[in-house]
């Protein structure tokens, strides 16, 4: 998931850049561009994240009660 968005992001990089060489005086709406893409991309970035640990949380616990249910049962 993570690389698809880079290599996106990545792609919509290099085409502002063609833009920016191609016209100059469309410079400063494809930095503002940019700026905006980087800006909602550092945002995908992190709601990722939280989403990643959120489903790494679920996922452990559940692994992690049947030891412990294990445990108690060697104890008694």
């Amino acid at each position: 998931m993570m690389h698809l968005q880079l290599s996106r992001w990545e792609r919509g990089a290099n085409s502002a850049s063609l833009m920016s060489l191609s016209d100059h005086k469309g410079m400063l709406a494809v930095m503002l561009l940019l700026l905006q893409s980087s800006s909602s991309w550092h945002a995908t970035m992190h709601s990722t994240a939280a989403a990643l640990n959120l489903f790494t949380a679920s996922l452990s616990l559940p692994c992690v009660s049947p030891v412990l249910n294990l445990r108690k049962r060697t104890d008694h």
